[in-house]
């Protein structure tokens, strides 16, 4: 009877847990606006949903980062079997550590979250720099179509030694649909869809309404990739301020496992009272669980957007 109270307080704290992950890192209505953007930055298309889309519930624009049956077992397996030996451990409770292993299957959500983050602050930093080739392009006499087309150029001069350039594979994009027959302003509109980043819209609502009202274009993109630098540089200065702070975060969080696991190697018997009744578990899990929630809720707190 005591094993099967056990197993079902550890599921409903799993699926307790399983539901703070997914509102602290699901969904998010900004990201239901990047479906083209992942199309043509990843260059993958989702064809068809799987068991493995189904069961990490990934939305339409997340599935463009396909996992293969091979990567998902890559990344699933070591975290599974880590959670498995860490929760045997403190709990000393082979239940415990087979129900919580499972919250491993969880971590590709993670890994694909991330690289959805990556990839917007890596768009939205190279946009500065195709707005400035841009400029140089319209000061020098050329249209803004000729600007376009000249970008893509300048952009993989200035970004040769980078691994990773999603500008330059919009601007090409950009330049496949001019020379297709497109207008400029089809162009931009299409650009803007499939991105939906704020200063891209801003910069393609600029352009639109100077193109259309007869407004310096040139002096608007100016202050546009001013503004642009001027976002980047706080954005740099808050990581650099709050980066103690995530690191203090970090320590306290850890501090309380590393505290009890040298109390258990060094002086069993003082644990030893933890782990004879249920009540000493369910303790553990209460205070795991606090220290779980805390380390992403000081996540979210210092995760400062401009």
């Amino acid at each position: 009877m005591l094993t099967v109270l056990t197993l079902l307080v550890c599921f409903v704290v799993f699926i307790l847990f399983v539901v703070l992950m997914d509102v602290l890192f699901g969904d998010i209505p900004e990201k239901n606006s990047l479906r083209k953007y992942y199309k043509y930055v990843k260059g993958e298309v989702y064809k068809r949903r799987t068991f493995t889309d189904r069961y990490l519930r990934l939305s339409k624009e997340q599935r463009y980062y396909v996992l293969n049956t091979k990567k998902y077992l890559i990344y699933t397996l070591p975290i599974c079997a880590s959670i498995f030996l860490i929760m045997l451990f403190f709990f000393r409770s082979f239940s415990f550590a087979v129900v919580f292993s499972l919250a491993g299957f969880f971590y590709p959500r993670f890994i694909i979250l991330g690289l959805i983050k990556k990839r917007r602050r890596l768009l939205n930093n190279q946009m500065k720099e195709a707005m400035f080739s841009m400029v140089s392009s319209l000061r020098a006499g050329a249209s803004l179509q000729t600007a376009i087309e000249r970008c893509v150029h300048d952009l993989k001069n200035i970004f040769s030694g980078e691994k990773d350039a999603p500008i330059i594979r919009e601007f090409e994009q950009m330049t496949e649909e001019l020379q297709m027959g497109y207008t400029v302003d089809e162009v931009l509109q299409a650009f803007r869809e499939r991105v939906h980043l704020e200063d891209v819209t801003d910069f393609v609502n600029a352009t639109l309404i100077a193109k259309r009202r007869g407004g310096n274009l040139t002096e608007i993109l100016v202050s546009i990739s001013k503004a642009i630098s001027e976002k980047i540089e706080i954005s740099n200065e808050i990581q650099v301020l709050t980066a103690g702070k995530q690191m203090e975060a970090r320590m306290l969080s850890l501090m309380p496992v590393f505290i009890v696991g040298c109390l258990s190697l060094l002086s069993p018997e003082y644990m030893e009272a933890m782990y004879a009744s249920w009540i000493g578990k369910l303790l553990l899990l209460i205070g795991f669980i606090l220290i779980v929630i805390n380390y992403f809720i000081s996540r979210k707190i210092v995760d400062i957007h401009v």
